[in-house]
C-alpha cells in the first residue's frame, strides 16, 4: 500500500474533486462579461435587446453555476467530514477547505445580490421606457 503523504492526498482525494465545483464556474461568467463590454464599443445602449439578454444570461448563469450548487457542495462536503480521507489531511488544510469555501460561497452570494438588483433595475428600466415609448407613439397618432 503507497504512503500517502500530505501533497498526495491534496492533490488527490476529495479536496480535488471538491476544488473542480469551485473552479468550474469562474469559466462561465467572464464570456458574458466580456460580451457586455463588447457591446459597449458597438455603440450598444445598455437598455437594447442584445445587451438585456446579456445581462439576463449573466445573471442566470451566475444562478446556476455559484449559487444553485452550494448545497450539493456543502452537502457533498458534509458526507465526506469524518471519514479516513478526511483525517489523512492536516488540520491546516482541512480548516482552509472549509474556511476558504465558506469565503468564496459567502462573495458570491454578495455578488449575486448585486447582479439581481442590477439586472432588475435595468430590466425595469427598459419597461419603463417602452412604456413611455409606446404613450408618445399614441400620441403623435
Amino acid at each position: 500500500m503507497p504512503q500517502h503523504t500530505p501533497h498526495y492526498t491534496l492533490t488527490h482525494t476529495v479536496p480535488h474533486s471538491n476544488l473542480y465545483l469551485k473552479a468550474i464556474p469562474d469559466h462561465s461568467v467572464p464570456t458574458l462579461v466580456f460580451f457586455r463590454w463588447f457591446l459597449q464599443v458597438l455603440g450598444y445602449h445598455k437598455l437594447s435587446k442584445p445587451s438585456l439578454v446579456n445581462g439576463v444570461a449573466m445573471a442566470t448563469s451566475f444562478f446556476l453555476v455559484r449559487i444553485a450548487v452550494i448545497p450539493v457542495y456543502y452537502s457533498h462536503m458534509y458526507s465526506v467530514y469524518g471519514t479516513e480521507a478526511f483525517y489523512r489531511l492536516p488540520l491546516g488544510a482541512r480548516s482552509a477547505w472549509l474556511l476558504c469555501s465558506l469565503c468564496l460561497d459567502v462573495m458570491n452570494v454578495m455578488w449575486m445580490r448585486k447582479i439581481l438588483r442590477g439586472c432588475l433595475k435595468v430590466l425595469r428600466s427598459s419597461i419603463c421606457q417602452k412604456a413611455t415609448t409606446e404613450m408618445e407613439t399614441r400620441k403623435t397618432d
